[in-house]
């Protein structure tokens, strides 16, 4: 994985936080190349956990449809519900993580 988080926004989940936040929140969060400091850095962590929510969302409601569509109710929708939490999670565990590791290597 990249540590570099502007590679972030190369991905999906990056390019819809993108799109979500920089109309509502610019002014506020830092511009690139600068530290988050104060609300930008609050904005920055909801809107990670908004991604957090719509990955559990979006697969949950993929696997209620398809068990409408299969009448298999409700395995698929809590199989949805748990694959887009554990990717969720994973994904929000890696973008920390890289954010982390820019960090300490701005610090050297």
């Amino acid at each position: 994985m990249n540590s570099n988080p502007a590679d972030y926004f190369r991905t999906a989940p990056g390019l819809l936080a993108h799109f979500f936040t920089r109309a509502r929140f610019r002014p506020l969060m830092a511009q690139n190349g600068q530290k988050n400091t104060g609300l930008g850095a609050a904005y920055a962590r909801a809107a990670l956990g908004m991604q957090f929510a719509g990955g559990v969302m979006v697969f949950t409601g993929v696997g209620y449809a398809l068990d409408r569509w299969l009448g298999i109710l409700p395995w698929l929708t809590v199989a949805g519900a748990l694959i887009g939490a554990t990717l969720s999670f994973l994904n929000v565990f890696f973008r920390i993580r890289a954010e982390d590791e820019a960090r300490k290597q701005a610090r050297k």
